[in-house]
């Protein structure tokens, strides 16, 4: 049986323990992770926005410990806000709007446009040369009723050709290429900035995108904050915002190393690197526009990315103000 310990022990090791908690258990809980998501990992916007609030240090300089997660799609992002995984994310507005309406418990903060939109491709060699060529031909798409399918019929119905071309789903983007090349699709949707790399080495071309026929006042991407964490601490989520904004600006103002970023991180050509680092974040991120969100939502409903019974009034999925 050991030995007890005197009332002079007792007593150093209350003081000891005393000295001790301030700096541990205390220490531990006090700064709170903040966890912030991105949708499409391999998406060369959210690429450089996470490189620049980490490799160039915008979470460090505004003081704020956040854990970053790239996931693979708008509906991962969506799913981990609904759990509680994340405190605040990014994506393309038609999926954070659908989201919104479909009861994520969400809150739309601000506005940054990425550059990055739908475009049809077709193989660098194909005979197809104008959009019109588009006519009677097979157009690989994501999946029926999806985000790609709604921008290939906006671009069909502006081409008038919406009842003579064929979509066909083809998930994942390799699978889709892999369909160009053997021909059993003739042309395919993908996003301008991820393709960009392909069009520089000469294998896809572009025949036409959406950035010619959407709204002009068209909001293309957004960043949102899970409403229970808006409400816990609406401080930290002014902080994260203003961080992300200077996030924007700060990639914008060095595109020679965003370049370099591309061609380190996704085996960019520097022909193909450069023309992404010219072309994403083209205007500085704002706070809520409720116009291009009601264009956003228009367009959803036209193509049935959204049914009319869900839809709220746009200041419900919206919180204001954290962005000057």
């Amino acid at each position: 049986m050991g030995k007890r310990l005197s009332t002079r022990g007792v007593i150093v090791i209350f003081l000891l323990f005393g000295l001790v908690m301030p700096f541990g258990l205390f220490s531990s809980a006090q700064a709170e992770q903040v966890r912030f998501g991105t949708a499409f990992r391999s998406s060369p916007n959210n690429i450089i926005l996470i490189a620049s609030l980490e490799e160039r240090g915008v979470w460090k300089r505004n003081g704020i410990d956040a854990k970053t997660f790239s996931m693979p799609s708008g509906r991962r992002v969506n799913q981990a806000l609904t759990a509680g995984s994340l405190d605040l994310a990014s994506s393309r507005a038609t999926s954070t709007v659908g989201a919104a309406f479909r009861g994520v418990p969400l809150k739309i903060v601000a506005d940054y446009g990425g550059g990055s939109v739908f475009s049809i491709y077709v193989p660098a060699a194909s005979s197809l040369m104008k959009p019109i060529d588009l006519k009677g031909k097979k157009i690989g798409i994501s999946r029926a009723g999806g985000g790609t399918h709604a921008a290939g019929r906006l671009l069909t119905k502006a081409l008038g050709i919406s009842a003579e071309v064929k979509f066909v789903s083809i998930r994942g983007f390799s699978a889709r290429m892999a369909s160009l090349k053997s021909g059993s699709i003739d042309a395919s949707m993908h996003s301008n900035l991820g393709t960009a790399d392909l069009v520089a080495k000469g294998k896809l071309r572009m025949l036409v995108s959406t950035g010619d026929y959407l709204p002009k006042n068209w909001s293309y991407y957004l960043f949102f904050v899970r409403t229970g964490f808006l409400k816990k601490d609406p401080a930290m989520v002014k902080r994260v915002v203003s961080a992300l904004k200077e996030a924007v600006e700060e990639a914008r103002s060095h595109r020679g190393w965003a370049k370099e970023v591309f061609k380190k991180q996704l085996g960019f050509s520097e022909k193909g690197a450069k023309y992404v680092s010219e072309t994403f974040f083209l205007k500085p991120a704002t706070g809520v526009r409720m116009d291009g969100l009601a264009a956003v939502r228009d367009f959803m409903l036209e193509y049935g990315l959204i049914k009319k019974a869900r839809v709220l009034p746009l200041k419900q999925i919206v919180a204001p103000g954290f962005i000057e």
